[in-house]
């Protein structure tokens, strides 16, 4: 009865509102995405690439975990 005891200490505890704290991870990562795009976008600042999505798409990831953009 004592080792149960000790293997639920060890258990971490589970986060009731995880769903609301994903969904609010995840807005404001695209609201501060937005935010940046907007403010480079309003200070003329120079647009690295040629435009294309795959530019992007090859220059922020790494060579093996490029996607096939």
């Amino acid at each position: 009865m004592r080792s149960h005891h000790r293997l639920a200490r060890r258990l971490p505890a589970r986060a009731i509102d995880a769903a609301a704290y994903l969904q609010a991870f995840v807005l404001s990562g695209v609201v501060t995405v937005l935010a940046v795009r907007a403010y480079l976008r309003a200070t003329d600042y120079p647009q690295l690439g040629g435009g294309g999505l795959g530019a992007r798409c090859s220059a922020s990831a790494p060579p093996r975990w490029s996607p096939p953009c």
